[in-house]
């Protein structure tokens, strides 16, 4: 299935509770220290603090774009993350994935739970989750990016032991179905009932002058 890469380009349009540090230059802005195209690990980051606030950022992201007649099938968020576990008492810190969308939150089910070593973590959207309905391009060009993160905090007698959460990179990916025109002529029949035969019998057909796309995925010849 082909795909589409959308980097983050800035901040978004609010800044809700954001993440209050950073490396190596204390935020704001925020998006630079995690738009690049290949995660960049321990080189810049954003991150929490010894507070159990739940840090929240939106941001904003290149344009979609894709070609006519495109379906899109499904969009991930995925965020590169790690954990800064205290070296005496551990504990995992967590976080979320999602987007905001029309002035609400829109996390992913599945929290995110980082190692303490820097890896991707995809969390994909069938739907758009404010409509429940297949993504449309202007939807997923005009939502937000979510990303949050709140420490882990290990209490031991009077002392408190912070492990933080730290994210370096996050993009999306597109899913889509391409489509291509199907002209039919003469023998051409044969070619289009193997493209269509698991959608369709052949009493179902009555004609082919209406058939205008038919999905990659489909074709049998």
């Amino acid at each position: 299935m082909p795909t589409v890469t959308l980097l983050i380009t800035n901040d978004g349009t609010s800044s809700g509770l954001p993440f209050p540090s950073g490396y190596p230059t204390e935020p704001p802005p925020w998006y630079d220290k995690i738009d690049e195209a290949t995660a960049n690990g321990d080189a810049d980051y954003i991150g929490t603090d010894e507070t159990l606030n739940n840090y929240f950022n939106y941001f904003l992201k290149e344009s979609l774009s894709l070609p006519v007649g495109a379906t899109i099938d499904s969009v991930s968020v995925v965020a590169n993350v790690r954990s800064e576990p205290n070296p005496i008492y551990p504990c995992t810190p967590t976080g979320r994935a999602g987007f905001y969308i029309g002035g609400v939150q829109y996390p992913h089910a599945t929290g995110i739970n980082p190692t303490s070593y820097w890896q991707d973590y995809e969390r994909n959207f069938p739907t758009n989750p404010a409509t429940g309905l297949a993504w449309t391009q202007d939807e997923v060009n005009n939502a937000e990016v979510f990303i949050s993160g709140t420490s882990c905090r290990r209490r031991v007698v009077t002392v408190d032991y912070w492990s933080f959460y730290l994210v370096t990179q996050v993009h999306l990916i597109v899913y889509y179905t391409v489509a291509v025109a199907v002209t039919v002529r003469g023998d051409g029949l044969t070619w289009v009932m193997y493209a269509f035969r698991k959608r369709f019998k052949l009493n179902d057909i009555k004609s082919f002058r209406d058939i205008k796309w038919l999905s990659l995925e489909n074709l049998y010849c």
